[in-house]
């Protein structure tokens, strides 16, 4: 990436994971969770275009542990879950010419499920959009300051003031 704050261009690829111990645990106390996440940036002039995606697995983790829709916006982390996850989302970052604000449009889609048989059923898919305004809070560290809105089913929906973009 051309700016860890705010990128560009170019991409970023994460693994990450391991096995837990839980000594007090009545069954098998041995578990695990494995992370990967792929986020690709495209400058179009003037627009970037930024995508993410990814997945989370986890095997034999009690409910805490387990996968939700932390990455996405409009839904309350810890609300749905399940042993594994899978999401894309996409996001227009666009610059309001040369001055320090700017707007952002997204949407994306992701599954929970707890073994692959459950990857066909809809209720297991849960897609999310929304758009927002940003402003640089330091031009040259390239850090934002963003206000948004998604939204998402059956309710799921929210309002973010957050610095940082939301992946990079």
């Amino acid at each position: 990436r051309d700016n860890t704050n705010s990128p560009t261009q170019g991409f970023r690829a994460l693994v990450q994971g391991g096995p837990w111990v839980e000594f007090d645990a009545p069954d098998s106390p041995v578990f695990g969770t494995m992370k990967f996440e792929l986020s690709q940036y495209i400058p179009t002039k003037p627009l970037v275009i930024a995508m993410n995606g990814g997945g989370r697995f986890s095997w034999g983790a009690p409910s805490i542990y387990q996968s939700s829709l932390s990455n996405f916006r409009a839904y309350t982390v810890g609300e749905q879950f399940k042993e594994n996850m899978l999401f894309f989302q996409s996001e227009l970052r666009i610059p309001f010419g040369k001055t320090r604000f700017g707007a952002s449009g997204f949407g994306g889609i992701a599954t929970l499920f707890d073994d692959a048989n459950d990857l066909g059923s809809k209720s297991n898919y849960y897609p999310m959009g929304g758009a927002g305004l940003w402003m640089w809070l330091s031009e040259k560290q390239k850090m934002p300051l963003r206000v948004e809105y998604a939204n998402g089913i059956q309710g799921a929906r929210g309002f973010y003031i957050a610095m940082g973009q939301s992946f990079r």
